[in-house]
């Protein structure tokens, strides 16, 4: 940003100063330029030095003072006279300066021999030195961002890119949970962003395209500011938000630019670190079936979420869309499972491939309904209840959501106890009497429910595809048939709902 007081202050200029107001010096210049026009007011944009020698109006008279009202509001930074013998003026013309003086508009005289365009030349060789230092500055600072974040990690980054932008600044992931602000001063530790901004960057994250993006919304406690502007952590996925506030409109475009690429260099470094929460898949789906015991709710809860367990939970149903796995994606390079789970982390979800649990706080259900109307996936109605009821919830709900499965449960449950015992220990009996934890027959039941899909039970229960394979070699040589063979599933999925119509 060239000023008007680098500009005057040019010995090779010899610039007459005729009026100059208090802090105008430090005003910033966009353009110097030169016209006649007594009309040129209506072609400024603010932040013009204008240049004029008075050819086709007189500026030593009473009409000079309505030309300099109109250009001093239009925004014009400053107005220089050539003065010459041969010119209209060969000295400063007395009521223009008076004019001038009267409504605050700096004045200097351009004398003989010095021509406009050495005026121009000089302001542009000071535009490039002023854009050669911001390049040089620029550099230095995207050095210090990388060696911050390899060497103090992301909040170490955000220090330094609020330092150098003057401005608040927070990192967040893409549904808007708040991983990092600078300054922090002034910042509880629980504080986060509110509600309908998260539901905003939600709307956004889900929709196609990674530019910035202007904020209806405000954070005042976390990152001050009228206007708030989000910058996309990641390629062509979003995995995360710089926030920091919009750019303030002002002349000259080198501060800008240089922002936007400070803010996209650190946008790429923090793309390269990991910042999703924990998979708690394999938690949920033992709160769903069941295999939590009451006493110990509490305490597994806040192993799997690191929360503390609340007094109520929201469930609810969300549709598979046509049967297809809860986990698959709808949005380029985003599942639904990856942002439902990084709302927070006592936000679960169960798969299957008849629909998917839905499990949060209350003051959390708002945020997941927006995850799911971005992406078109239909939520069923919500209901409240004590943790230790979730699995009667599910239960319920499998039980009487009139699909295939559902409804071969309940005509299984009208089977005589004996016989549905018999079939039970017959197809799992060895599995049962030798599984002391349940892993495998918890695993094997997800592989019954996905259809015989190693791919959807990895992703259910957080653990690598070799691993679940691993387990079926051990479920094939307990109960000496292979799970994986189509009738041997059709059979094992019988069994559990035999078993669970039996414990219903």
């Amino acid at each position: 940003m060239v000023t008007l007081g680098q500009l005057l202050s040019l010995p090779e200029l010899n610039l007459q100063i005729a009026s100059d107001p208090p802090g105008c010096r430090s005003a910033p210049v966009t353009v110097v330029h030169s016209s006649e026009l007594p009309t040129v007011d209506q072609w400024l944009a603010g932040g013009e030095v204008l240049l004029t020698i008075g050819t086709l109006q007189d500026l030593d008279s009473a009409d000079a003072a309505d030309y300099v009202r109109r250009i001093h509001a239009a925004g014009a930074v400053a107005l220089g006279i050539g003065l010459g013998e041969e010119l209209p003026n060969a000295s400063a013309p007395g009521q223009l300066v008076s004019h001038a003086r009267g409504v605050g508009l700096p004045l200097f005289m351009v004398p003989e021999p010095v021509p406009f365009v050495a005026v121009v030349e000089a302001f542009t060789r000071l535009r490039e030195q002023e854009s050669a230092q911001e390049i040089s500055a620029l550099v230095r600072a995207q050095r210090r961002l990388a060696t911050a974040l390899s060497a103090r990690g992301a909040q170490a980054l955000l220090a330094e890119i609020s330092a150098a932008l003057d401005a608040p600044v927070a990192l967040t992931s893409p549904t808007g949970r708040l991983l990092g602000a600078a300054p922090a001063a002034g910042r509880t530790e629980r504080s986060g962003l509110p509600n309908a901004l998260r539901a905003e960057l939600i709307g956004a994250a889900v929709a196609s395209g990674t530019a910035p993006r202007l904020l209806r919304e405000t954070a005042p406690e976390v990152v001050a500011g009228s206007q708030l502007e989000a910058i996309p952590v990641g390629a062509e996925t979003v995995t995360g938000w710089l926030i920091t506030p919009a750019a303030r409109s002002q002349p000259g475009g080198d501060r800008r630019t240089a922002r936007t690429l400070l803010l996209a260099t650190a946008a790429a470094l923090l793309a390269l670190q990991e910042r999703q929460l924990a998979d708690r898949s394999e938690f949920a789906a033992q709160l769903c079936t069941g295999l939590i015991a009451e006493d110990e709710l509490a305490e597994r809860f806040a192993e799997a979420t690191g929360t503390r367990l609340p007094d109520r939970l929201s469930f609810a149903i969300a549709d598979s869309d046509g049967g297809e796995h809860a986990g698959s994606p709808r949005t380029p390079g985003h599942s639904v499972g990856s942002l439902i789970q990084d709302i927070g982390p006592a936000v679960l979800i169960h798969p299957t491939t008849s629909g998917t649990a839905l499990i949060c706080p209350p003051e959390q259900r708002a945020l997941l309904e927006a995850v799911c109307a971005g992406l078109r996936i239909r939520i069923r109605e919500w209901t409240d209840c004590p943790p230790q009821q979730v699995y009667g919830e599910w239960h319920s709900w499998r039980y009487g959501a009139g699909d295939r499965r559902t409804q071969l449960a309940a005509l299984l449950a009208s089977t005589d106890p004996d016989t549905a015992d018999d079939f039970l220990q017959r197809t799992l009996g060895p599995l049962i009497a030798a599984d002391t934890d349940g892993v495998l027959l918890h695993t094997l039941e997800h592989f019954a429910s996905s259809g015989g899909s190693r791919d959807a039970v990895a992703q259910a229960l957080g653990v690598h595809r070799h691993t679940v394979r691993a387990r079926l070699d051990r479920v094939r040589a307990i109960l000496g048939y292979d799970p994986r063979d189509p009738s041997c599933l059709q059979a094992i999925s019988v069994a559990f709902l035999l078993r669970d119509a039996a414990a219903g």
